[in-house]
């Protein structure tokens, strides 16, 4: 479960403001398991969507769900951290986990 800051870290992170209201907070902090989910989520919405003028972001790979390609992590850290994964290892071992 989520924590109310990551939830709202994630929201000012890619969508530049906080969400609706706490339902709207304690629904996301429930549904889903880790930020990386969350920010799948958001960054499949069509409010992001709109924001950033571009297609939808690239689906998981059908053949392991719940997975990101290398595409996504890497767009992840621009979103999140503001930068590059620090090596293709670290992008190594985060897809493997």
């Amino acid at each position: 479960m989520l924590k109310r800051d990551e939830v709202v870290l994630a929201y000012t992170t890619l969508l530049g403001r906080e969400p609706e209201s706490e339902e709207t907070i304690a629904s996301h902090a429930t549904a889903h398991r880790d930020l990386s989910s969350l920010f799948a989520s958001i960054r499949a919405s069509s409010e992001y969507q709109l924001l950033k003028g571009g297609a939808p972001p690239p689906r998981a790979t059908n053949d392991a769900p719940g997975t990101f390609t290398r595409d996504q992590l890497v767009g992840l850290y621009r979103d999140l951290l503001r930068r590059n994964p620090e090596s293709e290892e670290a992008i190594a071992a985060h897809l493997a986990s």
